[in-house]
């Protein structure tokens, strides 16, 4: 009973691969990688926190500060002017005044006075205060460049991360074909020295040595259909629920080793530019505020304003003023020691990015430089399977070889094939690791 539910287990893996292929669109790993950048999830979150990053850049303009006031009143002049008067001459006053902000140091205004009875007064006036500070922009600044600087990391590194995943999908699928062949030759294996051993041609142990073989191919297949299962899951997990189930199309070694080609020349092409980071890229951007914030911050700023005010329509009614205040609390001379020294830390743990990114930089080279020892060693020993193969096809024709032997040399070809495949997906994707160093902008 038992093995009637694990041979209905492994029937119902190998069959939901096969549904999902046949609904799935067929893409090229580039078109995935694409199609992963304008869909992922992360991708999407990233350029949402740009967008936002961006609005508060730009900011609103100062005029929506501009304030409006209206007021108005009933009673009797004396009410309103402090002068006596008959109850009955109650009378209504209304007055409007605008403050306009044109610049942190400067701000116009204009109020309008009407009494009923009476001519209508106004005033303009205007205040400067020379040493105000502006609004700082440099936290926008460094906002938006961080969040530019995510938004830039996590979309190449989700087109690499999609060419993994669908080189991985290829490989397992060519694994389960190979674990499908291996576990249909062990079977007719063990169904052959199970007759061996009812004519008396083979003993009991080597039925039992086959039985393990049979069993082992079983279990690898099984592996085999629950990495291709993890895979394609993975992969479906890069994209928009609601766009459909994608598959990797195709792809044969010469294509891959030519798409490696391509990115070695794109490396190349980046001989003289320098390695970054996320972290790097985060490290300037505070050390360009903190600079920027230091020579917003001096000494002492004198808290100096001027106004002055004309009335309309008597002109002759005017008036200038201004006020100077000081206390010695307004000295910043211990702030501008601490952003000194936040900016030499900052400068220092630039310094260390840096050289980790040099490091990191000759590993992934070395990284590639084996990796591509590998392709070249599992490619000969894939033209040496081919040999083989041949060779046992040409002895099988003579009599020499059996239909097994035939059938475990087309195997061990069909393996090496795939060894030479990984090897070459693991140098490009070594090769995708370097290129990221450079997924920002190189340094001026």
């Amino acid at each position: 009973m038992k093995k009637f539910i694990l041979i209905l287990n492994l029937t119902a893996l190998m069959l939901m691969p096969l549904a999902a292929d046949q609904q799935s669109e067929l893409l090229t790993i580039e078109e995935i990688a694409l199609r992963a950048q304008t869909e992922n999830p992360q991708v999407l979150k990233a350029l949402r926190s740009l967008d936002n990053a961006e609005e508060a850049l730009v900011g609103e303009s100062r005029l929506l500060e501009s304030r409006l006031s209206l007021e108005s009143a009933y009673g009797t002049p004396q009410s309103q002017s402090g002068s006596s008067g008959d109850p009955g001459d109650a009378a209504i006053s209304g007055q409007a005044g605008i403050t306009v902000p044109l610049l942190d140091q400067l701000s116009v205004g204009g109020s309008v006075t009407a009494r009923q009875g009476e001519e209508i007064e106004g005033e303009l006036s205007l205040s400067i205060a020379p040493f105000a500070a502006s609004d700082p922009s440099y936290p926008e600044e460094e906002a938006y460049g961080k969040a530019l600087a995510a938004w830039k990391t996590v979309k190449q590194q989700t087109y690499f991360d999609a060419e993994q995943t669908a080189l991985t999908c290829l490989t397992a699928s060519m694994e389960r074909e190979l674990a499908e062949s291996t576990l249909d030759l062990e079977q007719k294996l063990y169904e052959t020295v199970q007759k061996e051993v009812d004519l008396g041609e083979a003993s009991f142990e080597e039925l039992q040595d086959q039985l393990g073989e049979l069993t082992a191919a079983r279990k690898n297949l099984y592996a085999a259909e629950s990495q291709v299962l993890d895979s394609w899951k993975k992969l479906q997990l890069f994209f928009d629920p609601e766009g459909g189930e994608v598959a990797a199309a195709p792809l044969s070694l010469q294509q891959l080793q030519e798409l490696s080609r391509r990115r070695e020349e794109q490396i190349g092409g980046l001989a003289a530019a320098q390695p970054s980071s996320l972290n790097l890229a985060t490290l300037k951007l505070e050390l360009a505020a903190l600079q920027e914030e230091l020579e917003d911050t001096p000494l002492w700023r004198p808290d100096l304003s001027l106004s002055g005010s004309l009335g309309l329509p008597d002109s002759s009614a005017w008036s200038v003023g201004a006020s100077l205040s000081f206390s010695p609390g307004e000295i910043r001379d211990d702030e501008r020691e601490d952003l000194q020294e936040e900016i030499d830390e900052k400068l220092l743990d630039i310094r260390v990015e840096r050289f980790d990114l040099g490091l990191e930089k000759q590993l992934i080279e070395q990284n590639i430089g084996i990796t591509g020892q590998a392709l070249e060693a599992a490619c000969l020993a894939e033209e040496q399977a081919d040999l083989t193969l041949r060779e046992t096809e040409l002895l099988y024709q003579q009599g020499d070889r059996t239909v097994y032997e035939l059938e475990q040399a087309r195997l061990s070809l069909a393996s090496a094939e795939i060894d030479s495949f990984a090897a070459a997906a693991d140098l490009y994707l070594a090769q995708s690791e370097l290129l990221m160093l450079y997924a920002l902008e190189p340094e001026d």
